[in-house]
This record gives structure tokens, sequence and C-alpha cells, in this order.
């Protein structure tokens, strides 16, 4: 580092413009190197998980969920990496207590399956799974359902916005998840079974009540794919999100 202070000082300057902009460009150079290395030191730091977590991941989750996180259609199972833990202990009880249920007329036996997962899960172990998915990277979802995105911009600000954030960046305040990790058909399908009460809102819980209520504000499901595709094609995705 001291040779490249002093190979862009050169001879010394002395004053002058000539001078400061070497200066300011050798501390450019030192900023994009900070990034560098912190960017680096975060991947790094992802959390080795243990065998007995790689183990039910690969046997349990992977099946459903892909290798990677990444949500696989055909078993109309989400894309789970990089879903923030809080979100993934809450998903896993909500399934565990019967909060999340409802008639599945996919006929896949999704939500029977994830039922009977979140029972037999022992709460050590669920709480390793939610840390390892939120280490995965961030899978960049693959277009799936037609729609206009630039429509969805608006009906995405009065909707949604409010408790998944400006950027659907989640709230872990509000205890919401970030949505564009997740694959177009699922949003959409997550609203119309909202709306028809496939998934059925219980009363002492609060999410569903106004997930509920929020997805009957939808005129169709064709403003549900606009807002998907809005998501997914103009919102920012995680900076570790994989191609």
């Amino acid at each position: 580092m001291r040779d490249l202070w002093q190979t862009m000082q050169g001879a010394r300057c002395g004053q002058g413009a000539r001078c400061k902009m070497r200066s300011w460009v050798f501390i450019g150079i030192l900023a994009v190197q900070g990034v560098a290395s912190a960017q680096e030191k975060r991947i790094d730091s992802r959390p080795e998980a243990e065998p007995e977590t790689i183990h039910f991941w690969n046997n349990e989750c992977a099946t459903c969920h892909g290798q990677k996180g990444e949500g696989i259609e055909e078993a109309k199972a989400p894309a789970l990496a990089g879903l923030p833990d809080y979100y993934v202990l809450e998903q896993i009880a909500e399934f565990r207590q019967g909060l999340r249920k409802g008639v599945d007329d996919t006929g896949s036996g999704f939500v029977a399956e994830m039922h009977r997962e979140a029972v037999e899960l022992e709460d050590d172990l669920f709480r390793k799974l939610a840390v390892h998915i939120a280490s995965l990277p961030v899978q960049r979802p693959h277009r799936t359902v037609s729609g206009d995105p630039a429509a969805g911009r608006q009906p995405y600000r009065e909707l949604c916005a409010e408790c998944h954030g400006a950027a659907a960046q989640g709230d872990p305040v509000k205890r919401t998840p970030p949505l564009h990790g997740f694959q177009d058909w699922y949003l959409v399908e997550q609203i119309r079974r909202f709306r028809v009460g496939l998934r059925q809102p219980e009363p002492s819980h609060g999410e569903s009540l106004r997930m509920h209520a929020m997805a009957l504000r939808f005129p169709s499901l064709g403003e549900a794919r606009d807002i998907a595709l809005y998501i997914n094609a103009f919102l920012p995705l995680q900076p570790d999100a994989e191609p």
C-alpha cells in the first residue's frame, strides 16, 4: 500500500490541483478495497452448519425447496435462501401449531407435509435450520408469470410497502419477510390463497388477518402478477444474490 501511495504521489508535487486529485484517487481506491474486504468478511462469516443440520436440510428440505434453497415450482415449494431466521422460525412454529393451514387445492400436499415436518422437528434443530437457511445466498428468481412489471409499481406502494418496505426488504420489527427472493408464481399463489380462504386467517394471528384483508383489495390476480414481476424485476436483490 505504501508503494502504491508513492507511485501515485510521484515526485513531491507540493501544492496544486494535481496533487489534491492524486490524493482523492488514492482515498477512492482505499474505499473500494474496504468495501470489497467487508463483503468478503461478511461472506466468510456465514456460520458453518453442523452435520446434523446439513443432513436434515439435504434429506428433508432440499427435495422440495432445492439444494440451494431456490424453491421448486412443481412441488409448490417457495424459495427459502436468505430468508431471515426470525421469519423462518415463525413459519415453522405456525405450521407446527396449525396456524398455517387450509385446503390444499394444488394436489401437492405441501401444507400437510410442512405440518408433519414441523411437528417432528426438535427445537434445537429447528433453530439451527433457521440459521442455515438465513446463511444461504439468495437465488435470483426466474420469471414464470405474464404481466406488466411497470404496472405493479403503484399498487405495490399502496398495498405492500407499508409492511414489507419500499424496497421489499422486509421489516424485522413488524416480523415481515423480504419479498424479492420469492418466485413470482409463489407470490401470486399466496395472494390467491388468502383471497379465496385457502390460507385461512386466524383471529389470534395478526399477520394472517392483515394479509387476508390486503389480498381482498386486489381487483384481480392480474394485479398480483404485476406486483410480483415488479418486485423481482425492478427492486434490488440482496447484494449476495446469485444469477
